[in-house]
């Protein structure tokens, strides 16, 4: 019976999109999306996204973990993001939920990722979160997957 729970248990695991990095909550913040939602995850409404994506792919949490670890470099580079201080925290990921997705230009793979507030966030596991408007406190991030950089920041506009 043992055996059965622990069997259940992994294979809840191995089935689930969620990449168990845990915040202040325990609950899972990040989330590999599934690649049926890959449109839906750049329709963002009061950011760019990036355009003419010719399809997705599924990172893995190797790579989300590399692009993790550009983000603070990033944000400290950015005129935006410098000018908000919650964005300034060196423990920021705590504190937000996000959402990956891998897309392709052209031959090129990249990660789209987006960002919002740990209390924003609802059905996420499959459903892209779409906030409209919310301020620098949403985001987006680009990350070249080929030079292991992150390219593109965007915020939602104002409030």
């Amino acid at each position: 019976m043992r055996g059965t729970i622990v069997l259940g248990m992994l294979a809840a695991l191995l089935f689930s999109n969620a990449v168990y990095a845990e915040g202040v909550s325990g609950v899972p913040l990040r989330f590999i999306m599934p690649l049926s939602v890959g449109e839906e995850m750049l329709a963002q409404c009061s950011r760019a996204t990036p355009p003419n994506v010719t399809g997705f792919w599924t990172p893995s949490v190797h790579d989300i973990d590399k692009l993790e670890s550009e983000l603070g470099a990033a944000l400290a580079a950015d005129p935006i993001s410098r000018s908000v201080e919650f964005l300034r925290k060196p423990d920021l990921l705590k504190f937000y939920h996000r959402q990956y997705i891998g897309i392709r230009w052209n031959t090129e793979s990249y990660i789209y990722g987006n960002f919002y507030p740990a209390d924003a966030g609802e059905g996420e596991a499959a459903k892209p979160q779409r906030i409209c408007d919310g301020g620098p406190a949403f985001f987006g991030v680009v990350y070249r997957k080929a030079t292991e950089s992150i390219v593109s920041l965007a915020f939602n506009g104002s409030i």
